[in-house]
């Protein structure tokens, strides 16, 4: 049923002519339900007919007529029944359209600017008569921009919300602590990428992008510490950085050493676990990709330089250029092994798979076969991975979808004469399962510290045990060689970076975890720290936070009472220290507790000087997963027929989109707690 034929809605309050066809018509006119005004009655098929649809219902045989309401009811709200609890009040057809009539053009604009950065449109998208035609369709008074002022009013809305994240900043009551990456466009344009992250007084984490500042010529140290200078002093936070997350590449040690001396303050370096995950498993991966040989034949094209002396198979690592150069056709009347062009080799079982893989996915016919399998073992048919050198988990997610498909995969490769020689055995298939259930624990850490909005201090030195504690798991006297020498290399890389976590933001990020302190040491068995880091502890407490919980001097006109107050207050807090009180009660329940921040909120008035402290260590972010979720933008912004924006328009509709979405959803958190404040009864 289009627009035009909606039917008006009906307020039925009034006496109504009953259906000429219906049985009762005739008789208690008065008595007759009004319900059947909206049904034509169908004698001959004991049915009625709705008026407004096509539904037909079954007449009652005791002329009951709930089953009329209850469609009236469900399929056409605009009709107002008599007798309903909203009637009077409902809104009617009419009176949702003379609503829709109240038209604001600036209004307009700023959804409309909403809509374009939001879903990556590009700006010449206002010039398209089909978007124009949808646009203002039943609005007269609206009026589309064209791409040019579209731009322009993008860059005043740039200002208008940077003015607000600005606000935001200066009424932050502690720290700000900041994240750093750089990133590389498509088309080669490079930014210094900055987020600030910190807990509001009403002890939410909050978490925003600032810039995406351009980077030209090299990536150096000091060139990155000039940058995130330059960000820091335009939004007015200079002085209020606590601590700076960044990766483990060399030029971050640099520019955080340059931006202690321009700075003249030396802020606490994180390092990103995420990343330090990342390395670990590259170095575990590259002694398993050329780990389990076994001497196959390989079919090469001729001049094809990837077989290496060494025995490795070396494949592109673009997919794009693997999916766009490969062969779409694979010959039925394959070759002979006499015929094939190749040469022996010993290649691993991780490259013996990529290799299968990237062979059917560039060829049709394999392709084909791999999807009539599928339909055999009535599975949805799903394509088959391939991975990227630079993302250890898509390694993993590669062998997965392969053991998840293993019947088909194998049945695909053995029936290709050119991939039979790298067909698995079972015990090859037992290996791989061993080496997906090795990388499963880091996948389940990268999960857990992706979460968006929470504090991540805590979770780190607890993530750095678990993985140690799993890779120590591998024992040379009861495991494969090769997955205990796995283990060595990503326990090495994570011992080359676990000396950084006992720097004093992860012991404060530990201690002010209500459900840790420093009985977390003594759980992991970790004994030896706890007295080093109860030191560091108790040096920051005194000469930062202690000492600014001291009431200030009375004033010469205040009353006996005032005086006498403020005296026995000062008497009983004389030998009462909120940090050695905090740390004598026990750890709280974490089945119990799982907001960190909601208990210190609970207890700010008991702990007022140590919530200081809470609030800027909590603050901090342990990983660099936020700003490489900005960076995801990228992907959908720039397109390929988007490859000749400029940096500036990549830099302000980046930070437009973000800035945008954390309105968003900040609105949708305190809409959530308003209403959960209302279903306790608190207005």
């Amino acid at each position: 049923m289009t627009s035009e034929e909606q039917p008006e809605a009906v307020d039925l309050t009034e006496d109504e002519v009953p259906c000429r066809d219906h049985p009762e018509a005739s008789s208690n006119t008065s008595q007759r339900s009004k319900i059947y005004q909206h049904y034509t009655s169908d004698a001959l098929k004991q049915k009625f007919k709705c008026n407004y649809c096509t539904v037909s219902m079954k007449r009652d045989a005791t002329g009951s007529t709930s089953n009329l309401i209850r469609h009236m009811k469900m399929c056409h709200r605009h009709i107002i029944l008599p007798g309903s609890s909203n009637h009077g009040n409902q809104q009617t057809i009419h009176k949702f359209f003379e609503a829709e009539q109240v038209f604001s053009q600036s209004e307009f604009e700023d959804h409309l600017i909403d809509f374009i950065i939001l879903t990556n449109q590009a700006f010449a998208v206002c010039d398209a008569k089909s978007f124009v035609n949808f646009a203002t369709y039943s609005r007269a008074h609206a009026k589309i921009l064209c791409d040019s002022t579209v731009k322009a009013k993008c860059d005043l809305r740039v200002l208008r919300e940077k003015a607000e994240i600005v606000k935001q900043l200066e009424v932050a009551p502690g720290k700000i602590s900041l994240v750093s990456d750089c990133w590389t466009s498509r088309n080669l344009i490079s930014f210094h990428g900055i987020i600030a992250s910190w807990v509001s007084k009403d002890w939410t984490y909050e978490e925003v992008l600032l810039d995406l500042d351009i980077i030209n010529g090299r990536h150096t140290g000091k060139t990155l510490a000039l940058s995130l200078i330059r960000v820091a002093e335009d939004y007015g936070i200079l002085n209020k950085i606590g601590a700076i997350t960044s990766d483990n590449a060399s030029n971050c040690d640099t520019m955080l050493t340059e931006f202690a001396n321009m700075a003249k303050e030396k802020e606490q370096r994180v390092r990103c676990l995420a990343h330090i995950i990342n390395l670990a498993c590259q170095d575990s991966l590259s002694v398993l990709k050329s780990s389990f040989p076994k001497d196959v034949v390989l079919e090469v094209d001729s001049g094809d330089e990837n077989v290496q002396q060494e025995g490795v198979y070396e494949f592109q690592q673009d997919l794009s250029v693997d999916e766009l150069t490969g062969s779409e056709y694979e010959s039925e009347n394959e070759e002979t092994p006499q015929e094939m062009q190749g040469k022996q080799n010993r290649i691993s079982l991780y490259y013996r798979i990529r290799h299968c893989i990237q062979k059917i996915r560039r060829s049709g016919p394999l392709r084909e076969k791999l999807y009539n399998a599928c339909n055999l073992e009535d599975l949805t048919p799903r394509t088959l991975l391939l991975d990227c050198q630079t993302r250890w988990n898509s390694t993993l997610r590669m062998l997965k979808r392969v053991l998840a498909m293993r019947k088909d995969y194998q049945a695909v490769v053995r029936s290709s004469q050119s991939l039979s020689t790298c067909a698995l055995t079972d015990s090859e298939w037992l290996l791989l399962d061993e080496l997906v259930r090795f990388l499963k624990p880091f996948e389940d850490v990268t999960l857990l510290l992706s979460k968006s909005r929470t504090p991540t201090m805590a979770l780190s030195a607890a993530i750095y045990i678990d993985l140690f504690r799993h890779l120590e798991s591998y024992k040379p006297t009861s495991q494969n060689a090769d997955m205990v020498a796995a283990a060595k290399a990503a326990c090495d890389k994570l011992n080359k970076y676990y000396k950084s976590s006992d720097a004093l933001v992860y012991i404060l990020g530990l201690v002010m975890d209500p459900r840790c302190k420093l009985t977390w040491y003594k759980n992991v068995g970790i004994h030896a720290e706890v007295r080093n880091n109860k030191r560091k502890l108790l040096s920051k407490w005194q000469t930062v936070y202690k000492t600014s919980a001291e009431p200030a001097e009375s004033s010469n006109n205040m009353d006996c009472f005032d005086l006498i107050a403020i005296q026995m207050a000062k008497s009983g807090k004389e030998n009462f220290d909120e940090l050695r009180n905090y740390l004598a009660l026990p750890v709280v329940d974490s089945n119990i507790v799982t907001d960190v921040l909601k208990w210190w909120k609970e207890n700010e008035s008991t702990y007022p000087a140590l919530s200081k402290m809470a609030r800027d260590v909590l603050g901090v972010s342990g990983t660099g997963v936020p700003i490489e979720r900005a960076f995801s933008f990228g992907s959908d912004l720039l397109k390929p027929k988007a490859l000749s924006m400029s940096g500036e328009t990549i830099r302000r509709r980046f930070c437009l989109k973000a800035w945008l979405k954390y309105k968003e959803e900040t609105f949708l958190t305190c809409k959530m707690k308003a209403i959960a404040k209302r279903m306790v009864g608190i207005v």
